[in-house]
């Protein structure tokens, strides 16, 4: 069947102006990123609101980054938080992740690290990497909670086992510092190897400083632990 963007956004139309929820939200998707019709950012929030109003949490979340940003309406991060709470409280995960970070920056709400912590676990119990990763650094830190090197560890790998490549390279330093885990040069290698390939910057570093650090022998079993785990997560291979 031939494809026809204008006259599918015009049976989306009647069906949003007809009160249609997710109708409303994906008409507002279409004027955002111009799916048969022109862009035009302003319609885009008109229609986001109707359906965040009804209820359609990812209408919400839209939305929050709408005002986060000042993509089609005036930049006002408190409404953002609004609307990322509503969505957040009905379990949408990215916007638990990016209330979590308002909360930790003090963006359209007071800093409140205990808050941040709380929003961050809960996207990252529902498998989101970045809270995961963020989470690690409050642990890390102690910031919002009590410092805790071993749970920052278990967080930094569920991160890196996800594939976040700043994950992995924290995952790394841990196990060559032996924080929060048994020391161990192969698998510190193993993950900072994953990390750079990731492409992060520190993970390339950080290699760099093992290799001068440890035996010819123990690095080259991390790097060959590195292509042997790429190898049995192609899913979680980082670009």
């Amino acid at each position: 069947v031939k494809r026809d963007p204008p006259r599918a956004f015009e049976v989306l139309r009647k069906a949003a102006e007809a009160g249609h929820v997710r109708a409303q939200y994906n008409l507002g998707t279409c004027y955002a990123e111009g799916l048969g019709v022109a862009v035009d950012l302003e319609k885009a929030v008109y229609w986001m609101r109707k359906a965040a109003v009804g209820g359609e949490l990812d209408a919400q979340y839209d939305l929050a980054i709408s005002y986060d940003n000042g993509l089609g309406v005036e930049k006002d991060p408190a409404e953002a938080v609004r609307w990322y709470l509503k969505a957040a409280e009905a379990g949408h995960t990215p916007a638990q992740y990016n209330l979590a970070l308002s909360y930790d920056e003090g963006s359209g709400v007071a800093a409140n690290k205990l808050e941040a912590v709380r929003w961050y676990r809960r996207a990252a119990e529902a498998g989101h990497v970045g809270a995961q990763y963020n989470l690690g650094l409050c642990y890390q830190k102690g910031e919002g909670v009590e410092k805790n090197l071993a749970e920052a560890a278990r967080w930094y790998r569920k991160g890196a086992e996800a594939g976040d490549a700043d994950a992995q390279n924290n995952l790394g330093m841990y196990y060559r510092a032996g924080d929060g885990v048994d020391q161990d040069p192969v698998e510190a290698v193993k993950w900072l190897r994953l990390s750079a390939l990731g492409g992060a910057q520190l993970g390339r570093n950080n290699l760099k400083i093992a290799r001068k650090k440890i035996s010819a022998e123990l690095y080259e079993k991390g790097l060959a632990a590195a292509e042997a785990w790429r190898q049995a997560h192609p899913e979680s291979n980082s670009p």
